[in-house]
């Protein structure tokens, strides 16, 4: 009776089994789904915040060429000043000058030392930055033009009788600025 029985149940187990088989395929099948699903998601995330670190390198760069134009209109304004005195100490013999002229000759020379150190610093921070612009070489390459004509000036004003070497240093310089400026405001 047993064994009756049990043939009986034989196709409605194998039905049983055939669809619990089944049921755990889809219940795999879904969550294979799920985790592709989350793996995306993680890809995405990982997208998300590489893109927001580049907004952020990308606004620093923003203030700090922001930073460098405000500095550069401040350099023409002093440069302009600077060329101005040059050229009125170069009027005269050096034998001709006064105390005061050779003081301000130091002055001079001191500010322009200090003025190019302050454009190599700002220049070696915008190197600095992840995401520069400085796909258009020409404003790195003018930027190390001011630093290496403002130093020429301040040494020429230095040896004294360099006035008009160091003049043209400065005339360079403030060409150098111009061209950097106008690649800030592209």
């Amino acid at each position: 009776f047993k064994e009756a029985q049990d043939e009986k149940w034989q196709p409605e187990i194998k039905l049983a089994l055939n669809r619990i088989i089944l049921l755990q395929r889809q219940l795999i099948a879904s969550l294979e789904e799920l985790l592709n699903m989350l793996s995306l998601g993680r890809k995405e995330a990982e997208a998300k915040k590489d893109e927001d670190r580049e907004d952020a390198q990308d606004l620093a760069l923003l203030e700090k060429l922001k930073a460098l134009k405000k500095d550069i209109d401040k350099f023409k304004e002093d440069q302009r000043k600077i060329i101005e005195k040059t050229e009125e100490l170069d009027k005269k013999n050096p034998e001709d000058w006064t105390k005061a002229e050779e003081e301000l000759l130091g002055d001079l020379s001191a500010k322009e030392a200090d003025l190019s150190k302050f454009f190599k610093a700002a220049f070696n921070d915008l190197s600095k930055l992840g995401r520069q612009d400085f796909s258009n070489s020409r404003m790195a390459e003018d930027i190390i033009g001011m630093y290496e004509e403002l130093q020429k000036a301040g040494d020429a004003l230095k040896k004294k009788e360099n006035i008009e070497i160091a003049t043209l240093n400065e005339e360079a310089a403030a060409t150098a600025a111009d061209n950097v400026e106008q690649n800030l405001e592209r």
